[in-house]
Protein backbone atom coordinates (compact mmCIF):
# COMPACT_ATOMS: atom_id res chain seq x y z
CA UNK A 1 0.00 0.00 0.00
CA UNK A 2 1.46 3.34 -1.04
CA UNK A 3 1.70 6.18 1.43
CA UNK A 4 -0.61 9.14 0.99
CA UNK A 5 1.38 12.13 -0.20
CA UNK A 6 0.03 15.63 0.25
CA UNK A 7 0.87 18.44 -2.09
CA UNK A 8 3.32 20.84 -0.43
CA UNK A 9 0.78 23.66 -0.48
CA UNK A 10 -1.76 21.59 1.49
CA UNK A 11 0.54 20.53 4.32
CA UNK A 12 0.07 23.74 6.36
CA UNK A 13 -3.70 23.53 5.87
CA UNK A 14 -3.78 19.98 7.20
CA UNK A 15 -1.51 20.97 10.09
CA UNK A 16 -3.75 23.89 11.07
CA UNK A 17 -6.86 21.69 10.76
CA UNK A 18 -5.31 19.09 13.07
CA UNK A 19 -4.23 21.77 15.53
CA UNK A 20 -7.75 23.21 15.52
CA UNK A 21 -9.18 19.73 16.13
CA UNK A 22 -6.79 19.25 19.05
CA UNK A 23 -7.67 22.60 20.61
CA UNK A 24 -11.38 21.94 20.08
CA UNK A 25 -11.16 18.55 21.74
CA UNK A 26 -9.22 20.04 24.67
CA UNK A 27 -11.85 22.76 25.09
CA UNK A 28 -14.63 20.18 24.91
CA UNK A 29 -12.85 17.85 27.34
CA UNK A 30 -12.47 20.68 29.83
CA UNK A 31 -16.03 21.95 29.38
CA UNK A 32 -17.94 18.70 29.79
CA UNK A 33 -18.50 17.28 33.24
CA UNK A 34 -20.77 17.45 36.25
CA UNK A 35 -20.24 21.22 36.28
CA UNK A 36 -20.24 22.73 32.80
CA UNK A 37 -17.59 25.36 32.13
CA UNK A 38 -18.46 27.59 29.16
CA UNK A 39 -15.76 28.39 26.61
CA UNK A 40 -15.77 32.09 27.55
CA UNK A 41 -15.06 31.21 31.18
CA UNK A 42 -12.34 28.76 30.16
CA UNK A 43 -10.58 31.46 28.15
CA UNK A 44 -11.01 34.03 30.94
CA UNK A 45 -9.65 31.66 33.61
CA UNK A 46 -6.61 30.65 31.55
CA UNK A 47 -5.94 34.27 30.49
CA UNK A 48 -6.18 35.45 34.09
CA UNK A 49 -3.83 32.69 35.22
CA UNK A 50 -1.29 33.48 32.49
CA UNK A 51 -1.50 37.18 33.33
CA UNK A 52 -0.89 36.57 37.04
CA UNK A 53 -4.36 37.73 38.01
CA UNK A 54 -7.25 35.94 39.69
CA UNK A 55 -10.45 35.10 37.85
CA UNK A 56 -13.28 37.46 38.79
CA UNK A 57 -16.00 34.84 38.38
CA UNK A 58 -16.87 31.71 40.33
CA UNK A 59 -13.87 30.37 42.26
CA UNK A 60 -15.27 26.84 41.95
CA UNK A 61 -14.86 26.99 38.18
CA UNK A 62 -11.24 28.03 38.55
CA UNK A 63 -10.51 25.15 40.93
CA UNK A 64 -12.30 22.61 38.74
CA UNK A 65 -10.61 23.82 35.56
CA UNK A 66 -7.04 24.28 36.81
CA UNK A 67 -6.82 21.53 39.42
CA UNK A 68 -8.86 18.72 37.86
CA UNK A 69 -9.87 18.99 34.23
CA UNK A 70 -7.03 20.81 32.49
CA UNK A 71 -4.26 18.58 33.89
CA UNK A 72 -6.30 15.48 33.01
CA UNK A 73 -6.95 16.62 29.45
CA UNK A 74 -3.35 17.73 28.87
CA UNK A 75 -2.05 14.42 30.22
CA UNK A 76 -4.45 12.54 27.93
CA UNK A 77 -3.23 14.55 24.92
CA UNK A 78 0.42 13.90 25.80
CA UNK A 79 -0.29 10.19 26.29
CA UNK A 80 -1.96 10.04 22.88
CA UNK A 81 0.99 11.83 21.31
CA UNK A 82 3.44 9.39 22.91
CA UNK A 83 1.43 6.38 21.74
CA UNK A 84 1.18 7.81 18.24
CA UNK A 85 4.93 8.41 18.15
CA UNK A 86 5.67 4.87 19.33
CA UNK A 87 3.28 3.44 16.74
CA UNK A 88 4.80 5.51 13.96
CA UNK A 89 8.29 4.41 15.02
CA UNK A 90 7.26 0.74 14.89
CA UNK A 91 5.59 1.20 11.53
CA UNK A 92 8.64 3.00 10.18
CA UNK A 93 11.01 0.37 11.54
CA UNK A 94 9.14 -2.51 9.95
CA UNK A 95 8.05 -0.51 6.88
CA UNK A 96 4.56 -1.86 7.46
CA UNK A 97 1.50 0.31 8.19
CA UNK A 98 -0.06 -2.61 10.10
CA UNK A 99 2.81 -3.02 12.59
CA UNK A 100 1.78 -3.11 16.24
CA UNK A 101 3.41 -3.70 19.66
CA UNK A 102 2.69 -7.43 19.46
CA UNK A 103 5.28 -7.89 16.70
CA UNK A 104 8.32 -7.47 18.92
CA UNK A 105 6.79 -8.67 22.18
CA UNK A 106 6.24 -5.31 23.88
CA UNK A 107 2.66 -6.12 24.85
CA UNK A 108 3.51 -9.66 25.99
CA UNK A 109 6.42 -8.52 28.16
CA UNK A 110 4.42 -5.70 29.68
CA UNK A 111 1.46 -7.98 30.39
CA UNK A 112 3.63 -10.68 31.96
CA UNK A 113 5.39 -8.22 34.25
CA UNK A 114 2.14 -6.54 35.28
CA UNK A 115 0.52 -9.88 36.11
CA UNK A 116 3.61 -10.91 38.07
CA UNK A 117 3.41 -7.77 40.22
CA UNK A 118 -0.35 -8.13 40.66
CA UNK A 119 0.03 -11.67 41.98
CA UNK A 120 2.72 -10.64 44.48
CA UNK A 121 1.72 -9.59 47.98
CA UNK A 122 3.04 -6.07 47.91
CA UNK A 123 1.94 -3.45 50.42
CA UNK A 124 -0.92 -1.22 49.23
CA UNK A 125 1.41 1.77 49.08
CA UNK A 126 3.48 0.07 46.37
CA UNK A 127 0.37 -0.32 44.22
CA UNK A 128 -0.64 3.28 44.94
CA UNK A 129 2.78 4.48 43.82
CA UNK A 130 2.42 2.71 40.47
CA UNK A 131 4.23 -0.59 40.94
CA UNK A 132 2.08 -2.27 38.30
CA UNK A 133 2.69 0.46 35.74
CA UNK A 134 6.43 0.52 36.41
CA UNK A 135 6.61 -3.26 36.14
CA UNK A 136 4.68 -3.21 32.86
CA UNK A 137 7.06 -0.59 31.46
CA UNK A 138 10.10 -2.57 32.59
CA UNK A 139 8.63 -5.80 31.20
CA UNK A 140 7.97 -4.22 27.80
CA UNK A 141 11.47 -2.76 27.74
CA UNK A 142 12.98 -6.11 28.71
CA UNK A 143 11.01 -7.92 25.99
CA UNK A 144 12.16 -5.48 23.31
CA UNK A 145 15.75 -5.68 24.54
CA UNK A 146 15.64 -9.47 24.41
CA UNK A 147 14.12 -9.38 20.91
CA UNK A 148 16.89 -7.02 19.77
CA UNK A 149 19.61 -9.26 21.23
CA UNK A 150 18.07 -12.38 19.69
CA UNK A 151 17.41 -10.65 16.38
CA UNK A 152 20.99 -9.47 15.92
CA UNK A 153 22.74 -11.79 13.52
CA UNK A 154 26.39 -11.23 12.58
CA UNK A 155 26.44 -7.71 14.02
CA UNK A 156 23.42 -6.62 11.97
CA UNK A 157 19.75 -6.55 12.84
CA UNK A 158 17.45 -7.39 9.96
CA UNK A 159 13.73 -6.81 10.03
CA UNK A 160 13.02 -10.49 9.39
CA UNK A 161 15.19 -11.71 12.29
CA UNK A 162 13.70 -9.06 14.57
CA UNK A 163 10.20 -10.23 13.63
CA UNK A 164 11.12 -13.84 14.35
CA UNK A 165 12.73 -12.92 17.67
CA UNK A 166 9.66 -10.94 18.69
Amino acid sequence: MAAIRLQPARRPVVGFALLAALLGSVALGVAVGRVAIPLADQIAIVAAQLGGRTFEGDARLTAILLDVRLPRVILAALTGAALATAGAALQGLFRNPLADPYLVGVSSGASAAAVLVLTMSLPPLAYALGAVQLAAFAGGLAAVSLALVLGRMGGQTSVASLLLAG
